[in-house]
């Protein structure tokens, strides 16, 4: 049972955030200054795609995953596997011998297609791993943003009719989002929408009953100083940094936590509803009793609400889909995301753009190096701009997604990974014998185990990152 709730007095009205284009909060945008304007693509021609010099990288490829490995309850170690494009399954450590290990399923798509229809639009060049009902028991889904790549309804309410009073699947999205759940299907009291810098806690084990969103009570945060000069979507500057808890009073010995926080990209499902709903990133982190097993304490600070004491954490970033690059240079937010919530155990963060143009691999062309960086700084990373992010946030392991999926040619496939490879050789310094696997192939596909390091594995793949080890 949860506690009842007194009602806070009002608080002072605040000004609007400046991703919020109305106070009706059904328009957003980027707060940061553009880095390119889509005319500039009227002036960049498309080139022939030419082969790749590089046996040494291996094409990403679908494996089969070992689901049986979910069964393993881990205290120290966060468990994940890629399910292609931007999906992730990551299982957070047991925190007792009796709970259910939390497991936490972002962007999950499994279409052929990403699209409104069967018959046309970006068709897939992997096909997923399994199918929706092959996955281990799922808590929660993260969705990033209503792009048809990223927010798979049908996965969705396959993953939702999985639901038991044991075990319910509970949604986040973003602003905006909950209605077409809703409309599809979805329970309301399942789905909880948040904004910007916008948290929300539960206790472990999950509770079978969990209110509306609508009922819980927003708490304040503490008060943040941004990391940029400007304060354009600083968590200080915006009047939605608050933390939502369904936790009765004191935060229990176990806890998981989400938190959206910003990205720089866009929203919509057709040519109507434009930036109508809300785009982002998640923070997800889980905190359990410390024990002597670990070096990878947290104070729980003078601010903390109950008693003081130490704790063990396991902390995940997911990128969703998003820009680095603005016109005034990098994209200050991801630093401020590091700054707040780092460091990561691990991220997930894309290295190449969407599934849209995925037709000009398949009639043998590629952008030109200044077409895709015109796409790309704005609204996607490339590869050389995802280790920057990575480091920005302070991931110490990194994981690329959004590649190869939907790519139109095995030329698209590849180019992202030979871009990662040789951007990780001149961003981070990894070229030479360091960076070799022993038989004289570039870790093009295992260095995300290093510490610091960032790297991919074929869909269906995936790994362990130990927690304080």
């Amino acid at each position: 049972m949860f506690s009842s709730w007194s009602s806070p007095p009002s608080p002072p009205p605040s000004p609007r955030p400046p991703h919020h284009l109305n106070a009706s909060r059904s328009s957003f945008a980027n707060p940061w200054p553009r880095s390119w304007l889509p005319t500039s693509l009227l002036r960049i021609p498309f080139v022939r795609a030419e082969p790749f010099n590089r046996p040494d990288i291996e094409p990403t490829k679908t494996v089969t995953p070992d689901w049986e490995r979910y069964e393993e309850r881990l205290d120290d170690g966060l468990r994940f596997t890629w399910l292609g494009h931007a999906g992730f399954l990551v299982q957070f450590p047991a925190v007792d011998a009796t709970s259910n290990t939390i497991r936490v399923v972002f962007d999950p798509m499994f279409g052929e297609r990403a699209s409104p229809s069967d018959w046309f639009g970006p068709m897939r060049w992997l096909p997923p791993p399994c199918a929706v009902e092959d996955l281990p028991a799922i808590d929660f889904v993260c969705i990033s943003h209503n792009h048809y790549d990223h927010l798979h309804l049908e996965a969705l309410l396959t993953l939702n009719s999985r639901s038991t009073d044991d075990r319910p699947v509970i949604f986040f999205v973003p602003l905006g989002v909950k209605i077409l759940l809703v409309t599809s299907g979805i329970g309301e009291n399942r789905i909880h929408e948040l904004d910007w810098w916008n948290s929300m806690t539960f206790p472990i084990p999950i509770p079978s009953q969990t209110p509306t969103a609508s009922t819980l009570i927003p708490k304040p945060s503490p008060a943040l100083s941004p990391i940029s000069s400007s304060d354009t979507a600083s968590p200080s500057a915006s009047s939605s940094l608050d933390t939502f808890s369904i936790m009765p009073s004191s935060p229990p010995p176990s806890r998981i936590v989400f938190t959206l926080t910003p990205t720089q990209h866009n929203s919509g499902r057709g040519l109507l509803d434009q930036g109508a709903t809300l785009w982002g990133s998640w923070v997800v982190k889980q905190f359990w009793p410390g024990g002597s097993s670990l070096e990878k304490i947290v104070d729980t600070g003078e601010n903390a609400v109950g008693k003081k004491g130490k704790e063990r954490e396991a902390s995940v970033w997911f990128a969703g889909d998003t820009g680095y690059q603005t016109s005034d240079g990098p994209c200050p937010v991801f630093k401020e995301i590091g700054a707040l919530h780092g460091p990561f155990d691990l991220a997930f963060i894309p290295i190449w753009r969407g599934a849209s143009l995925s037709f000009i691999g398949k009639l043998g062309y590629r952008l030109s190096d200044s077409t895709s960086e015109a796409l790309i700084t704005a609204l996607h990373a490339s590869p050389e701009d995802a280790i920057l992010v990575s480091r920005d946030v302070q991931a110490r392991h990194s994981v690329a997604m959004h590649f190869a999926t939907f790519a139109g040619s095995e030329h698209e496939a590849l180019e992202p990974l030979i871009r990662l490879v040789e951007g990780r050789e001149s961003v981070l310094g990894t070229a030479g014998v360091d960076d070799m696997d022993g038989k004289g192939r570039s870790k093009g596909k295992e260095d995300w185990e290093e510490e610091g390091g960032f790297g991919a594995v074929d869909i269906g793949g995936g790994g362990v990152i130990w927690v304080g080890r």
